[in-house]
């Protein structure tokens, strides 16, 4: 009896051992929806990252960073890209509609948008998975999301 005892508390000392040993990582990500759909899932880090939302009435695409340059043949520098004030907006073709989203420091803003009353763009800058950004002109919106895994 002594003997199961003993061992029995022995299993507990090992067990909490080993689930202490573990640590929990929250990894954060942005994600983008349009109509409830998920179109885009990134990492955030603390690097300045700048995603474009391009739509049409059927179709939309996700750029990042200096791919907007290319699609939309801007004259524009990479570098300058780090600076969204620098972007000549009145480049971009009107007919689409399109979010500039600035991911950086684990932070996501929107810091630009073609929609009408750019309540999106007022809206600031999201940290928290409680927080969102939507721009329903656009049927779009933004949500940073926490994953956990042990390791």
């Amino acid at each position: 009896m002594k003997q199961g005892i003993f061992f029995a508390i022995i299993m507990v000392v090992i067990a909490i051992f080993i689930l202490n040993s573990y640590s929990l990582i929250d990894q954060e990500n942005v994600e983008v929806y349009i109509d409830n759909d998920l179109i885009y899932n990134h990492k955030l880090t603390d690097q300045q990252m700048i995603v474009w939302v391009v739509q049409d009435q059927e179709e939309f695409i996700v750029l990042e960073d200096q791919e907007i340059v290319d699609y939309f043949d801007l004259n524009i520098e990479y570098q300058d890209l780090s600076d969204p004030d620098q972007i000549p907006y009145d480049q971009l073709d009107n007919d689409l509609q399109f979010n500039m989203l600035v991911l950086e420091n684990k932070m996501v803003t929107m810091y630009e948008a073609n929609c009408q009353n750019k309540i999106c763009v007022e809206v600031g800058s999201i940290t928290n998975s409680y927080q969102n950004i939507s721009c329903v002109p656009h049927h779009l919106m933004v949500k940073i999301t926490g994953e956990s895994e042990y390791v």
